[in-house]
């Protein structure tokens, strides 16, 4: 237990700093710092009602430890079904991918050894085509940090993905495979309830102790009153 409680700890750790948001410079294209996140979409028309899925994939130049990620999509053409984050390069799902207030897909996270290279797997999207109509899915958001110690931010290049759905179209019909947590969610959560459960006990026992100090000093007082009635 104490070595669980170690790790996640130190896990947290590793998530604060991997989330320095707040004073970092931002570099829009800076030469060797550029991160490019891109979507594979279905090539070919698909037909109304089909379960299909959009990857998620970045290229680094340098390596990179966090990100925040928003992506829209045409509501009435298509509808999001779940996220799949099996062999993703992410360790750590600060937010895990869902639909935000103003509609986009959203998700954040760390990745605790940094990635950098080509072709690195985020997740992929599993959507079910709505409508006839050519939607186009896109980044509204692509912030990325480098691991450099300083947290810097840059704007990843973004594309986007456009595809057919048709009468005539093609049914996918895709194995819808669910978000699940990585082990380093898992021990985060685990080093946040013990925390969350040290902390209640440490108050009940300050508690326990105001309450036998006021019990003690009642009947100190109790019994001083009834010495000086006597």
């Amino acid at each position: 237990m104490k070595k669980i409680i170690l790790i996640s700890l130190f896990v947290i750790a590793v998530v604060l700093v991997l989330n320095i948001f707040g004073i970092n410079s931002n570099v829009f294209g800076a030469e060797g710092d550029v991160a490019k996140i891109y979507l594979k979409v279905p090539s070919t028309p698909i037909a109304p009602k089909s379960q299909f899925s959009v990857t998620v994939l970045l290229d680094a130049g340098n390596p990179v430890n966090a990100f925040d990620i928003e992506i829209n999509f045409p509501k009435d053409k298509l509808k999001f079904i779940s996220f799949n984050n099996t062999n993703s390069v992410v360790d750590l799902w600060q937010t895990k991918p869902t639909i935000l207030p103003n509609g986009n897909l959203g998700f954040s996270g760390g990745i605790i050894k940094s990635f950098q290279g080509v072709g690195g797997l985020v997740g992929i999207i599993f959507f079910e085509a709505v409508s006839t109509g050519v939607p186009q899915v896109s980044f509204t958001k692509s912030d990325f940090y480098i691991s450099d110690g300083k947290g810097t931010k840059i704007v990843a290049e973004a594309g986007s993905g456009t595809l057919a759905i048709r009468d005539d179209g093609k049914v996918l019909s895709a194995s819808i495979i669910p978000f699940q947590d990585t082990s380093s969610d898992i021990l985060v959560e685990e080093g946040l309830q013990t925390f969350k459960s040290n902390k209640l006990f440490k108050n009940i026992s300050i508690l326990l102790t105001i309450l036998v100090v006021v019990i003690g000093a009642f009947l100190v007082y109790n019994k001083y009153k009834r010495n000086r009635s006597n």
